[in-house]
């Protein structure tokens, strides 16, 4: 198989009507085609600008007056205008995996109580 990813992202970018684009404050501010996977882990890590800066079709020119305005709440808007959101940028943990070692009970089980109610079974 080859799979030629710059063929795929030429033919997706050809069928966009138009680029993406955010208005923020008194500006237009266009944004990258496709989301690069390493701005969920940056957002997920805290680390905004570097997420901002990956979105921003411009960072160098944009920068200066779009990081200012920018709320964390205004990312996550924008990321969902990628068709993704950070509930949906990983998987859950796995569970761990076993050790070969069983550990011991949580609490002592005993067997001493009866119930006080008759039995209805007549073998004795």
């Amino acid at each position: 198989m080859n799979l030629d990813l710059n063929a795929r992202r030429a033919a997706r970018s050809a069928a966009r009507a138009q680029p993406k684009q955010v208005i923020l404050g008194d500006r237009q501010y266009r944004l990258v085609d496709e989301l690069p996977i390493v701005v969920m882990e940056y957002i997920e890590n805290d680390d905004l600008p570097s997420a901002i800066k990956l979105i921003l079709a411009d960072p160098a020119a944009d920068w200066a007056a779009f990081a200012p305005q920018c709320t964390f709440e205004d990312v996550l808007e924008i990321v969902k205008e990628y068709g993704s959101s950070l509930g949906e940028s990983s998987a859950s943990a796995p569970s761990s995996l076993p050790t070969g070692v069983s550990s011991g009970p949580t609490s002592v089980v005993t067997t001493d109580w009866t119930s006080d109610v008759a039995s209805t079974d007549p073998t004795p």
